[in-house]
Parts: structure tokens; sequence; C-alpha cells
């Protein structure tokens, strides 16, 4: 696969995931859409360039490289294996659908890695992904509050209630959700705005402002995530000086008020009535006065219904795709509250336990121990012009992590071409670390 070849497929790699609700096909719906298709295009040139570079005997490094990206990429296979496990153990067409998506992801980010031979420019790749998202979200609702989003009968928005804002328009693009294109815009404006603060000298230009724009139309809980991640950002480049508690801090208080508000939340008598209807509230109350009512969210009834499943199905769980049927059981049991549809787990750290079981729950943990054991044990004076990005990413998959706790981000294309990206950069590392040995001897 020649340079140019490889970086016409990344850069429509990266633009392909915010368009995810632009295609739908009689059988796979919406599951298919513009990556896959990317993907699936170049397959033959990734395959060739495969091909040539077994021949240098460089494959074997590329695909598990020395050092804890070998441990990475093992974990990686053995996740594989254990959620075939658990598809074979529920024998369901659901199960196995689920399985092949999570091969498919694996076999994205390797193809990230293996066309970014020798070098890519990821820096500016993931700029202008965030460019293309934020410029979907400002057009969705420029054109809702023109009345062109009924007219045509497009779904650019989410109409949500927000206590405190009342009623309002939230960007999802051709997204699937707000939260999925602010997740991109983050995943953005933390890589762009490590390479201005470490590269560049500089606080914010108009990329900046553009990604931030976008991620604010958004209204989506994430923004509170990214705060945290700008907090943390200088400390890990060692930029905040005498302020690094401060931001850290700062941050950790952000991250807490993101844990707590989304399962929990303290809502007056109007905000209660209006949050209801729309399937975010439960009806179990905590407690209440006069001035309001403590009371918990759907993603808190979900997590209490993850926990029942695994302590029904602990080994293998309930199935890849089958936690909708299991809340619907509840909700005939009256364990589930009835004002609520049954909705996916919204969690990849109790849902993943749940369809999937103990098993595959406990390799994830040790995918992710070394997963961020080598994130934070990176050494950035071992990048050179890669520094900014190396950090940038470590602080994006930090922030990554503790949303799993709120959202599904295991199946989020755009975090497998990250971590492409990421360990892409690692192995060039070792590989150059390890010439520069063979050339000293």
């Amino acid at each position: 696969m020649s340079e140019k070849t490889s970086r016409i497929f990344l850069i429509l790699i990266f633009l392909s995931v915010c368009f995810t609700k632009v295609v739908t096909l009689p059988v796979a719906g919406q599951k298919i859409q513009l990556t896959e298709m990317v993907f699936l295009l170049f397959a033959p040139f990734l395959f060739s360039s495969f091909l040539k570079l077994k021949s240098t005997g460089n494959p074997p490094d590329l695909l598990l490289p020395r050092g804890g990206g070998r441990r990475v990429d093992i974990l990686t296979f053995i996740l594989l294996a254990a959620v075939f496990l658990s598809a074979l153990a529920a024998g369901q067409s659901t199960a196995w659908f689920e399985f092949a998506g999570l091969v498919y992801l694996v076999a994205l980010h390797w193809a990230v890695r293996l066309a970014a031979w020798p070098q890519a420019d990821f820096q500016k790749w993931i700029k202008w992904m965030g460019g293309a998202a934020a410029v979907t979200a400002l057009a969705s609702l420029l054109l809702h509050y023109s009345g062109l989003e009924q007219a045509f009968g497009w779904e650019l928005t989410d109409q949500k209630y927000l206590p405190g804002f009342g009623m309002l328009a939230r960007a999802e693009g051709l997204t699937m959700s707000p939260n999925q294109l602010a997740d991109i815009l983050v995943l953005a404006l933390i890589v762009h705005q490590a390479h201005l603060f470490y590269d560049a000298k500089k606080s914010w230009d108009k990329w900046t402002l553009l990604l931030l724009a976008g991620a604010v139309c958004t209204f989506s809980k994430m923004l509170l995530l990214l705060v945290a991640g700008l907090l943390l950002l200088p400390v890990f480049l060692k930029k905040s000086g005498r302020y690094r508690t401060t931001h850290v801090v700062l941050a950790s208080g952000f991250i807490l008020f993101f844990l707590i508000n989304t399962h929990i939340l303290w809502l007056s008598a109007r905000d209660l009535n209006a949050l209801q209807p729309q399937s975010y509230v439960g009806e179990a109350v905590f407690f209440q006065n006069e001035k309001g009512s403590l009371v918990g969210t759907t993603y808190l009834d979900l997590k209490i219904s993850a926990l029942r499943a695994v302590a029904q199905h602990p080994v293998f769980g309930l199935g890849g795709g089958n936690f909708i049927h299991h809340v619907g059981e509840e909700q005939k049991a009256g364990l589930y509250p009835a004002n609520l549809p049954a909705f996916d787990p919204h969690s990849t750290i109790f849902g993943l336990p749940a369809e999937q079981g103990l098993i595959v729950f406990l390799v994830f943990c040790g995918w992710i121990f070394y997963l961020f054991r080598l994130f934070w044990k990176t050494n950035l004076a071992d990048f050179e012009d890669r520094k900014s990005l190396v950090a940038g990413l470590t602080i994006y998959f930090t922030l990554w992590l503790i949303n799993c706790l709120a959202m599904d981000t295991l199946n989020a294309r755009h975090f497998w071409l990250a971590l492409g990206a990421f360990l892409s950069v690692v192995y060039f590392k070792n590989k150059n670390t390890l010439a520069a040995k063979i050339e000293r001897k």
C-alpha cells in the first residue's frame, strides 16, 4: 500500500465516524455505515500491504510490538476468545452479531496500525474528524431552529428537557446520539489542545473555538469530562507548575460531579414532572421535601438490573444483545420501573458482565489494566515530535474509561481508531529504539 493510498484511507476512515446514521440497509439496518464501507474498499490494499511487510519480517512487531503493547495485543485475542465462548453458550444470533462486531472493531484498529506504516499525521486526521463533527453539530442546530429539520423530516437533534434550561435541541448531527457526537469532539479537542500547549505554546486558536462550539451544541454531560481533561492535560505535560494540585483537585471535582449527576439528581417538582415522561428518571424517590426530590436516573436503574443479571447468569451472561429482553422480563415482574422503556445497559462496566459474563469481564479488566499501564508509564521524552499526541490520547483514554460507567463506549468506532493511532506510535518508538540498539552493537 503506497503512502498516498494509506493517507487517503486514514483521512476517510477518521472522517467517516462522524456519519454513523446515513445508511439504512434492509437486513443490517444502520449497523453498516460509511466506516465499514471505507474499510471494505481498502481491505485489498491493506491485505497486500500486510503480505509485503511479511517478507520483511515486520508483521510480528507490527501486530505484537515489544514491551507493554505485546501484552495488550495478546489480551485482545483472549478477549475475543472469551466473547466467542459467551456467544457459543448463548447460541443466539444476537450474541454472534455482537461477537462479529467486536472482531470487526479490533480489525479496524489493526488496519489503522497497518496503514500508519511508516508514519502518519494522526494529529491532523483527528483534528479534521473533530472539525467535521463540529460543523455537523452547528449545522444541526441551525437547521433545527430554521425549521428545515422538521420540514424535511431529518433527525439531526434530540429534543430534551434539561433541568435549569427547559426544553432544548441537542445536536447529534449524523451520529446516533448527542453523547456520541460529544465524545468525538472531546477526543479531537483534547488532542488538539495538547498540540497547542506543548508544540505551539498557545492556549487556543480558531480550531479550539470551532471544536468547543460544536461540543457545546450537544449539551452533553460529556462536557464535564472535557473540562476535567483540559485541566489534567497541563499536569500530564508537566506545564501546570505550582498549580498542579489545583488542577488535579478541580478535575476530580468535575469527574465526581459527572458520576453523581449521571445516576442521582436533585429535582424541583417542576423538573421532576417534566423529566419523567422523557424516560430519564424512574418512579422511586429517595428523599423529598418542599424544595425538591432526590431521585435515581435511568442509568441507576439499568445498573441495578445489570447486577441482577450477573447474579442470575454469572459465567457466560445473558448473551450479547439480550439485555433489553432481560429488562422487559424484569418490568413484567415489577423489578424495573414501569415508566421506563427497555434500554441497552448504557454502561460498558456493568453491561459487559451482564451480557457476556464474568469471564469476559475479568479478561476485559486485565486488558484495561495493561492498556492503562502502557498509557501512564509512557515516557514522553521517548516520542520526540509526537509527545503531544501521546499525551492527548492518554488523557482521552482516561476520560473514556470514566465514561465506561455511563455509556457503552467499547463499541465506539472512534475509540478503536484512536487506540490504533496510539499503539502504532508506541510501535514506532519501540522499533526505533530496537534499531538504535542494533546499530550501537
